[in-house]
Protein backbone atom coordinates (compact mmCIF):
# COMPACT_ATOMS: atom_id res chain seq x y z
CA UNK A 1 0.00 0.00 0.00
CA UNK A 2 1.38 3.39 -0.79
CA UNK A 3 0.79 6.96 -0.19
CA UNK A 4 -0.07 7.96 -3.38
CA UNK A 5 -3.03 5.33 -3.55
CA UNK A 6 -4.94 6.87 -0.55
CA UNK A 7 -8.60 7.53 -1.76
CA UNK A 8 -9.25 10.06 0.67
CA UNK A 9 -6.81 13.23 1.19
CA UNK A 10 -3.48 12.71 3.17
CA UNK A 11 -3.49 15.67 5.40
CA UNK A 12 -4.38 16.44 9.17
CA UNK A 13 -7.56 16.15 10.24
CA UNK A 14 -9.48 17.47 13.78
CA UNK A 15 -11.85 14.75 15.61
CA UNK A 16 -15.02 16.54 14.22
CA UNK A 17 -13.18 15.84 10.60
CA UNK A 18 -12.41 12.27 11.43
CA UNK A 19 -16.28 11.83 12.49
CA UNK A 20 -17.22 13.22 8.91
CA UNK A 21 -14.85 11.14 6.79
CA UNK A 22 -15.77 8.70 8.77
CA UNK A 23 -19.61 9.37 7.84
CA UNK A 24 -18.53 9.14 4.02
CA UNK A 25 -16.78 6.40 3.89
CA UNK A 26 -19.47 4.67 5.45
CA UNK A 27 -21.85 6.23 2.75
CA UNK A 28 -19.95 5.22 0.18
CA UNK A 29 -19.14 1.67 0.91
CA UNK A 30 -21.94 1.04 3.04
CA UNK A 31 -23.30 -2.16 1.24
CA UNK A 32 -19.54 -4.18 1.87
CA UNK A 33 -19.42 -2.20 5.20
CA UNK A 34 -23.21 -3.76 6.05
CA UNK A 35 -22.36 -7.31 4.95
CA UNK A 36 -19.49 -7.96 7.04
CA UNK A 37 -21.45 -6.14 9.99
CA UNK A 38 -24.17 -8.65 9.09
CA UNK A 39 -21.62 -11.68 9.70
CA UNK A 40 -21.13 -10.90 13.23
CA UNK A 41 -23.85 -9.24 14.46
CA UNK A 42 -26.59 -12.10 13.30
CA UNK A 43 -24.86 -15.06 15.17
CA UNK A 44 -24.31 -12.81 17.91
CA UNK A 45 -28.06 -11.77 18.34
CA UNK A 46 -29.27 -15.04 17.62
CA UNK A 47 -27.52 -16.50 20.41
CA UNK A 48 -28.40 -13.94 23.03
CA UNK A 49 -31.73 -14.37 22.00
CA UNK A 50 -32.06 -18.36 22.23
CA UNK A 51 -30.29 -18.11 25.80
CA UNK A 52 -32.46 -15.51 27.28
CA UNK A 53 -35.45 -17.25 25.99
CA UNK A 54 -34.03 -20.56 27.47
CA UNK A 55 -32.25 -19.31 30.96
CA UNK A 56 -33.07 -16.86 33.70
CA UNK A 57 -29.29 -15.78 33.66
CA UNK A 58 -28.71 -14.71 29.82
CA UNK A 59 -27.87 -11.47 30.73
CA UNK A 60 -24.24 -13.00 32.87
CA UNK A 61 -23.54 -14.39 29.28
CA UNK A 62 -24.85 -12.29 26.76
CA UNK A 63 -22.25 -9.34 27.78
CA UNK A 64 -19.42 -10.84 27.32
CA UNK A 65 -20.67 -12.44 23.97
CA UNK A 66 -21.41 -9.80 22.71
CA UNK A 67 -18.57 -8.09 23.83
CA UNK A 68 -16.13 -11.01 21.83
CA UNK A 69 -18.16 -11.08 18.55
CA UNK A 70 -18.01 -6.71 18.82
CA UNK A 71 -13.98 -7.55 19.20
CA UNK A 72 -14.16 -9.55 16.39
CA UNK A 73 -15.62 -7.41 14.33
CA UNK A 74 -13.67 -4.42 15.03
CA UNK A 75 -10.90 -6.40 13.96
CA UNK A 76 -12.17 -7.37 10.75
CA UNK A 77 -14.01 -4.03 10.07
CA UNK A 78 -10.52 -2.80 10.04
CA UNK A 79 -8.60 -5.49 8.13
CA UNK A 80 -11.53 -4.64 5.82
CA UNK A 81 -11.12 -0.64 5.23
CA UNK A 82 -7.45 -0.31 5.98
CA UNK A 83 -6.76 -1.55 2.19
CA UNK A 84 -9.59 -0.35 0.67
CA UNK A 85 -8.63 3.38 2.14
CA UNK A 86 -5.10 2.48 -0.45
CA UNK A 87 -7.37 1.70 -2.86
CA UNK A 88 -7.69 -2.19 -2.74
CA UNK A 89 -11.51 -3.03 -2.77
CA UNK A 90 -12.78 -4.71 0.70
CA UNK A 91 -12.86 -8.51 1.13
CA UNK A 92 -15.22 -9.51 3.92
CA UNK A 93 -13.89 -13.19 3.76
CA UNK A 94 -10.63 -12.36 3.67
CA UNK A 95 -10.76 -10.02 6.84
CA UNK A 96 -12.05 -12.35 8.78
CA UNK A 97 -9.54 -15.37 7.95
CA UNK A 98 -6.71 -12.82 8.40
CA UNK A 99 -8.45 -11.97 12.11
CA UNK A 100 -8.85 -15.69 13.00
CA UNK A 101 -4.83 -16.52 12.54
CA UNK A 102 -4.35 -14.26 15.23
CA UNK A 103 -7.81 -14.25 17.04
CA UNK A 104 -6.36 -15.92 20.66
CA UNK A 105 -4.16 -13.53 20.46
CA UNK A 106 -6.26 -10.70 20.28
CA UNK A 107 -9.09 -11.95 22.41
CA UNK A 108 -6.56 -12.41 25.11
CA UNK A 109 -5.12 -8.47 24.96
CA UNK A 110 -8.33 -7.38 24.62
CA UNK A 111 -10.19 -9.17 27.52
CA UNK A 112 -7.20 -7.60 29.57
CA UNK A 113 -7.55 -3.85 28.59
CA UNK A 114 -11.21 -4.82 29.23
CA UNK A 115 -10.22 -6.43 32.63
CA UNK A 116 -8.23 -2.82 32.93
CA UNK A 117 -10.72 -0.74 32.30
CA UNK A 118 -13.19 -2.86 35.03
CA UNK A 119 -11.05 -2.62 37.38
CA UNK A 120 -10.40 1.44 36.89
CA UNK A 121 -14.21 2.23 36.96
CA UNK A 122 -14.45 0.31 39.88
CA UNK A 123 -11.73 2.44 41.70
CA UNK A 124 -13.10 5.51 40.42
CA UNK A 125 -15.65 8.21 41.90
CA UNK A 126 -16.90 8.45 38.27
CA UNK A 127 -16.94 5.33 36.86
CA UNK A 128 -17.71 4.12 33.57
CA UNK A 129 -16.72 6.62 30.53
CA UNK A 130 -13.69 8.44 32.15
CA UNK A 131 -12.46 5.05 32.84
CA UNK A 132 -12.89 3.38 29.73
CA UNK A 133 -11.80 6.49 27.78
CA UNK A 134 -8.18 6.29 29.72
CA UNK A 135 -7.44 2.88 28.73
CA UNK A 136 -8.88 2.74 25.18
CA UNK A 137 -6.72 6.04 24.96
CA UNK A 138 -4.03 3.87 24.85
CA UNK A 139 -4.60 0.50 23.47
CA UNK A 140 -7.90 1.78 21.12
CA UNK A 141 -5.75 1.08 18.15
CA UNK A 142 -4.79 -3.00 18.46
CA UNK A 143 -7.14 -4.05 15.87
CA UNK A 144 -5.00 -1.10 13.35
CA UNK A 145 -2.09 -2.86 14.85
CA UNK A 146 -2.24 -6.75 15.06
CA UNK A 147 -4.13 -6.27 11.58
CA UNK A 148 -3.57 -3.10 9.10
CA UNK A 149 0.52 -3.38 10.56
CA UNK A 150 0.75 -7.09 11.11
CA UNK A 151 2.86 -6.13 14.40
CA UNK A 152 4.54 -8.85 16.06
CA UNK A 153 3.59 -9.94 19.28
CA UNK A 154 6.04 -8.33 21.50
CA UNK A 155 5.96 -5.47 19.52
CA UNK A 156 2.16 -4.33 19.90
CA UNK A 157 2.58 -2.46 23.38
CA UNK A 158 5.88 -0.40 22.05
CA UNK A 159 3.57 0.57 18.80
CA UNK A 160 0.63 1.55 20.78
CA UNK A 161 3.13 3.58 22.96
CA UNK A 162 4.50 5.06 19.80
CA UNK A 163 0.75 5.81 18.04
CA UNK A 164 0.23 8.01 21.09
CA UNK A 165 3.49 10.04 21.07
CA UNK A 166 3.55 13.40 19.97
CA UNK A 167 0.83 14.55 22.21
CA UNK A 168 -1.52 11.19 20.65
CA UNK A 169 -2.77 10.25 23.80
CA UNK A 170 -4.42 13.63 24.49
CA UNK A 171 -6.12 13.74 21.18
CA UNK A 172 -6.92 9.87 21.45
CA UNK A 173 -8.69 11.04 25.09
CA UNK A 174 -10.09 14.09 23.52
CA UNK A 175 -11.69 11.89 20.33
CA UNK A 176 -12.59 9.15 22.39
CA UNK A 177 -14.79 11.82 24.23
CA UNK A 178 -16.52 13.10 21.08
CA UNK A 179 -17.02 9.83 19.60
CA UNK A 180 -18.27 8.65 23.31
CA UNK A 181 -20.63 11.25 23.41
CA UNK A 182 -21.90 10.99 19.86
CA UNK A 183 -22.61 7.34 20.74
CA UNK A 184 -24.96 8.42 23.87
CA UNK A 185 -27.36 10.33 21.72
CA UNK A 186 -26.57 8.22 18.43
CA UNK A 187 -27.34 4.80 20.12
CA UNK A 188 -30.61 6.16 22.03
CA UNK A 189 -31.96 7.61 18.87
CA UNK A 190 -31.68 4.09 16.75
CA UNK A 191 -33.52 2.69 19.81
CA UNK A 192 -36.15 4.68 19.51
CA UNK A 193 -36.62 4.80 16.26
CA UNK A 194 -36.75 1.02 16.12
CA UNK A 195 -39.30 0.82 18.67
CA UNK A 196 -41.88 3.56 16.75
CA UNK A 197 -41.19 1.48 13.86
CA UNK A 198 -42.15 -1.78 15.87
CA UNK A 199 -44.83 0.27 16.97
CA UNK A 200 -46.37 1.05 14.05
CA UNK A 201 -46.30 -2.02 12.52
CA UNK A 202 -47.63 -3.91 15.32
CA UNK A 203 -49.53 -1.51 17.55
CA UNK A 204 -46.56 -2.61 20.37
CA UNK A 205 -43.32 -2.03 21.26
CA UNK A 206 -40.49 -3.74 23.20
CA UNK A 207 -38.06 -1.26 24.55
CA UNK A 208 -39.62 2.27 25.60
CA UNK A 209 -43.12 0.55 26.95
CA UNK A 210 -41.74 -1.83 29.15
CA UNK A 211 -38.78 0.68 30.12
CA UNK A 212 -41.26 2.92 31.45
CA UNK A 213 -43.28 0.30 33.16
CA UNK A 214 -39.94 -1.24 34.74
CA UNK A 215 -38.75 2.51 36.13
CA UNK A 216 -42.49 3.26 37.08
CA UNK A 217 -43.92 1.98 40.73
CA UNK A 218 -42.33 0.06 43.60
CA UNK A 219 -39.47 -2.29 43.11
CA UNK A 220 -38.21 -0.63 40.03
CA UNK A 221 -34.94 -2.06 40.89
CA UNK A 222 -36.09 -6.00 40.58
CA UNK A 223 -38.35 -5.01 37.52
CA UNK A 224 -35.66 -3.44 35.22
CA UNK A 225 -33.11 -6.57 36.09
CA UNK A 226 -36.27 -9.05 35.36
CA UNK A 227 -36.76 -6.90 31.62
CA UNK A 228 -33.55 -7.02 30.72
CA UNK A 229 -32.69 -10.96 32.07
CA UNK A 230 -36.18 -12.37 31.16
CA UNK A 231 -37.55 -10.38 27.92
CA UNK A 232 -35.50 -11.39 25.05
CA UNK A 233 -37.02 -8.32 22.92
CA UNK A 234 -35.82 -6.12 25.23
CA UNK A 235 -32.20 -7.31 24.82
CA UNK A 236 -32.33 -7.87 21.37
CA UNK A 237 -33.16 -4.33 20.39
CA UNK A 238 -30.44 -2.96 22.86
CA UNK A 239 -28.16 -5.38 20.06
CA UNK A 240 -29.40 -4.27 16.86
CA UNK A 241 -29.46 -0.80 17.74
CA UNK A 242 -25.78 -1.13 19.18
CA UNK A 243 -24.74 -2.86 16.24
CA UNK A 244 -26.34 -0.43 13.47
CA UNK A 245 -24.51 2.63 15.49
CA UNK A 246 -21.31 0.79 15.85
CA UNK A 247 -20.02 1.18 12.17
CA UNK A 248 -19.86 4.72 12.33
CA UNK A 249 -17.99 4.91 14.92
CA UNK A 250 -15.80 2.40 14.87
CA UNK A 251 -14.87 4.03 10.89
CA UNK A 252 -14.57 7.47 12.43
CA UNK A 253 -11.55 5.83 15.02
CA UNK A 254 -10.08 4.22 12.49
CA UNK A 255 -9.91 7.53 10.82
CA UNK A 256 -8.37 8.87 13.79
CA UNK A 257 -5.75 6.55 13.55
CA UNK A 258 -4.52 7.60 9.88
CA UNK A 259 -4.64 10.69 11.65
CA UNK A 260 -1.88 10.07 14.14
CA UNK A 261 -0.02 7.63 11.33
CA UNK A 262 -0.07 10.84 9.41
CA UNK A 263 0.82 13.10 11.77
CA UNK A 264 4.09 11.02 13.38
CA UNK A 265 4.90 9.58 10.54
CA UNK A 266 4.85 12.98 8.46
CA UNK A 267 2.68 11.36 5.14
CA UNK A 268 1.77 14.73 4.67
CA UNK A 269 4.59 16.31 4.02
CA UNK A 270 6.33 13.09 2.25
CA UNK A 271 3.57 13.10 -0.07
CA UNK A 272 3.73 16.95 -1.03
CA UNK A 273 7.94 16.38 -1.32
CA UNK A 274 6.77 13.70 -3.85
CA UNK A 275 4.41 15.57 -5.76
CA UNK A 276 6.60 18.83 -5.56
CA UNK A 277 9.42 16.30 -6.91
CA UNK A 278 7.00 15.07 -9.57
CA UNK A 279 6.16 18.96 -11.01
CA UNK A 280 10.03 19.59 -11.03
CA UNK A 281 10.96 16.47 -12.75
CA UNK A 282 8.07 17.65 -15.14
CA UNK A 283 8.56 21.49 -15.56
CA UNK A 284 12.60 20.25 -16.51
Amino acid sequence: MKIEDCIIAIERRTAGGCLELGIAFLRRFAWPVTRLTLWYAVPSCLIVWYLQSQTTDALFWAIPLFATFQALWSAALVAAIGPQVFGVPMSPGKATRAVLRRSILYLFLTGFFRLLQLLLSMAMLFPGLIANVLIESWSGHLAEVMFLENTSANRVTSRLSWLCGGGGYGRNFGRLMMLWSFALVLIPAVMVTLDGLMWLLTSNTVWIGPLIDALSGLDQEQKFWSLISDEPGFLLMTQVSLWLSMPVLRIAWFVCYLDQRIRNECWDLDLQFRMEAIRLEHAA
